[in-house]
């Protein structure tokens, strides 16, 4: 294919040098154009050069650019479909059909048939976009040329996609541009991962049973054959995302088509969302029961901590994997490195395709499962003064003005504090017991860094003083130095830092905390570490250095 846009290419190129005419020389050299972009896209095997969207869309600018030959093929098309011998759409097995390229008019023969989903897998047409959607049809492009085949990472997403849709009870049209090369190899890849037993020869035999002008190249034969024996359509490892629907004031939903997708290139994802009446822990819970490979988090860090509640309580060892769309988001700053603040969603579904796994320790406070602080004092304050409203319109900014207004009011709270075996009386400002913190858990940075496979919590507090209201300011100062430096700084006389096994802290009043981002209250509080009780997905950088 790639020799007749060369070829063309060179012709029109010579004949826009050699015309006279202004008019026809500028499109006999937009053509040339036109023809060298596809002709680079097929030599380099490079789809993406259409930049067309998983949505069907092709921007206007590539279109521009690639009138011409866009409006050549599209005639080939029309005339092709006009006088083909087959049916335009064919059903080829109980919920799949096959079909040259769809236009709007062909919506009411797909709904005849049942048909709610669309596997486009053109990279030079738009799609249905805009139509599809406004007849709720489910759609997705996979971008591959034309006589070529899907990259291995793009054909789990298919048969990922497709068994969706299958367990959906969903029919399913996968179409190419005249349904006979593309869309067949996608077919027969995704019926040969139905019935493993079958091979290439008779996935075709029973596709051209139905459709006799379907075929393969002999470098989409050979391909196919190769993907079959070495197992490249058997997909085995099972994902479970319990996402929650309000945390980052929507993020899931404004990212969940693009989550599925990526993740759709290793694994079989399962969603479960949370309800006002559906915990996490209740999903988690129901995770388990169905043996996923790994649990996804995908919410703020008190969404992850109940989750992780659920796993350390089962005393199970499915990998934890986190989805970064809170507020704070602490815990994917800390396990999964600061790219996070930058590129979250990019960040996190990287590592969750490499699956680099790390056993970490885990803090125990009374019946729940912390997996960074416990905090007493400014830390509650700092939680409580962020309401929901100020975290959807300042984002983490709304955590700093909090423990600002919040160091401005000079309270303290009195504790009988037993640290393993020493028994301490404390007047706190702030109080943290910390079993992982990055270095923006300010409060938590008594140390200069919480190491979370040591098997001991850092404990960390500052007092407060009656004689001077600047004194909270000076301690939390401290603390920033600290985090600066990843060190404790000198013996200074305000802030204090110890480690531990055991913690019980008591009050005559009751007890106000927050764990991971949740308030509770309590009358006596006992805390403990649970060394390498949850296997987390960390930045495989990050496994790395842990390793060494």
């Amino acid at each position: 294919m790639v020799k007749y846009y060369l070829i063309g290419l060179v012709v029109t190129f010579y004949l826009g040098l050699i015309v006279d005419n202004l008019f026809l020389s500028s499109l006999l050299f937009w053509l040339s154009v036109s023809l060298a972009v596809v002709s680079f896209a097929y030599l380099t095997k490079a789809p993406q050069i259409f930049r067309k969207r998983e949505n069907g869309i092709i921007p206007w600018y590539v279109r521009w650019l690639l009138t011409p030959f866009l409006a050549g093929a599209t005639l080939y098309n029309w005339i092709a479909r006009r006088y083909d011998s087959v049916p335009a759409i064919q059903k080829v097995d109980s919920a799949l059909f096959l079909a040259c390229r769809l236009f709007s008019k062909d919506i009411d023969e797909l709904k005849s048939h049942g048909v709610s989903a669309i596997l486009d897998i053109t990279a030079e047409f738009n799609g249905l976009d805009w139509t599809a959607e406004s007849n709720n049809l489910h759609y997705l492009n996979v971008a591959v040329l034309d006589h070529q085949y899907p990259s291995e990472e793009q054909t789990k997403t298919i048969i990922n996609w497709l068994n969706d849709r299958m367990n959906s009870q969903q029919k399913v049209v996968i179409h190419c541009a005249l349904g006979r090369g593309r869309s067949v190899w996608v077919m027969a890849a995704f019926l040969m991962h139905r019935h493993p037993e079958w091979d290439v020869q008779h996935a075709l035999t029973h596709i051209n049973k139905i459709r006799n002008t379907a075929r393969l190249n002999r470098s989409q034969y050979k391909a196919l054959e190769k993907f079959k024996n070495n197992g490249q359509l058997n997909i085995t490892e099972k994902l479970c995302i319990i996402a929650n629907p309000v945390s980052g004031g929507g993020k899931w939903q404004q990212h969940k088509s693009e989550v599925i997708e990526r993740l759709s290139t290793r694994y079989q994802v399962e969603i479960k969302e949370t309800e006002a009446d559906i915990s996490a822990e209740v999903l988690t819970r129901e995770a388990l029961q169905q043996a996923f490979d790994i649990i996804v988090a995908a919410g703020g860090d008190g969404t992850v901590a109940e989750v992780a509640n659920m796993l350390v309580k089962a005393n199970n060892p499915t990998p934890l994997a986190i989805l970064p769309m809170g507020t704070a988001n602490a815990l994917a700053h800390l396990f999964l490195g600061a790219t996070t603040k930058v590129a979250p969603l990019y960040s996190a579904c990287d590592a969750i395709l490499q699956k680099s796994c790390l056993p970490i320790d885990v803090a125990k406070c009374n019946d729940r499962i912390a997996l960074l602080v416990i905090a007493i004092g400014k830390g509650y304050e700092m939680i409580t003064n962020s309401d929901r409203s100020k975290k959807n319109d300042s984002g983490q900014f709304a955590y700093l003005s909090a423990l600002w207004e919040s160091l401005a009011d000079n309270r303290s709270v009195d504790l009988v504090v037993t640290i393993d075996q020493e028994k301490l009386q404390v007047n706190a400002a702030s109080f943290v017991v910390a079993n992982a913190a990055p270095s923006t858990t300010i409060l938590a940075q008594g140390a200069g860094k919480v190491k979370w496979q040591d098997g001991l919590l850092d404990i960390t507090w500052f007092e407060s003083s009656k004689d001077s209201n600047i004194q909270p300011f000076v301690s939390v100062s401290q603390l920033i130095i600290r985090a600066l430096c990843g060190a404790k700084i000198g013996n200074d006389a305000l802030v204090k830092h110890k480690t531990a096994k055991q913690i019980t802290i008591q009050s005559s009043d009751v007890i106000k905390y927050v764990i991971d981002g949740e308030t509770y209250q309590a009358d006596v509080l006992n805390i403990e570490t649970l060394p390498q009780k949850l296997t987390i997905i960390v930045n495989k950088q990050l496994a790395q250095l842990e390793d060494n």
